[in-house]
């Protein structure tokens, strides 16, 4: 009885046997083996390894919100405060189904009213961001990137994400914080207390 190819299996347990491949330079190796590969492995694994976004990017996160599917195919979680130009050197990372036309200006406008103006819709996006976070189960590494110049407001869900991220992933191994937040190291280590199958940075 003759093997069946890889490529002649149904796609959801193709999908799911990359899903196990952790490391972007081989879901690469392997892209680049054949058209079919590639097609299957690009927009759909290689570029949900690493998400590096910042919390102004609501479009992001609302779109991940539903794709809870996708989330968990996420590796290294990379969260900011600084809204880079997306032409900027510290280049955001998200896969290209989740971009959209919305200006930078616009975008960041926006979010700052719903700083100042509107509490319920900023819960909203927070809700959200914690949402995804939820469904990244296979997360390995966490970045959160304070902004010194940021108010209070915005760093207020640091400790919820934390807290989501720590208790969703068996597979985390490294938590970095740079730099040091405004809220004091007692209260974030609170949630982290039972915890101690990862390395810990503070910065």
């Amino acid at each position: 009885m003759s093997r069946i190819p890889f490529k002649d299996h149904p796609l959801d347990v193709q999908h799911s046997i990359m899903e196990t491949i952790d490391s972007p330079k081989d879901l690469l190796s392997l892209a680049l083996s054949s058209k079919h590969y590639y097609q299957l492995i690009v927009p759909y694994h290689l570029q949900f390894r690493i998400l590096r976004c910042s919390v102004q990017r609501t479009h992001v996160w609302t779109k991940l919100s539903t794709k809870k599917h996708l989330c968990s195919r996420f590796r290294r979680l990379e969260i900011t405060h600084r809204f880079q130009p997306r032409d900027s050197e510290d280049f955001l990372i998200f896969p290209a189904c989740l971009e959209d036309e919305t200006s930078d200006s616009n975008e960041y406008s926006a979010y700052l009213d719903h700083q100042h103006h509107d509490e319920t819709q900023r819960k909203s996006i927070i809700d959200k961001i914690v949402e995804v976070c939820r469904s990244m189960w296979r997360i390995q590494e966490f970045h959160w990137i304070d902004d010194p110049k940021s108010n209070d407001t915005l760093r207020q869900p640091f400790t919820e994400i934390l807290s989501v991220i720590v208790q969703s992933s068996a597979s985390l191994q490294s938590i970095e914080v740079l730099p040091t937040l405004a809220t004091s190291m007692e209260n974030t280590l609170v949630c982290l207390r039972k915890f101690d199958a990862f390395t810990f940075f503070w910065s």
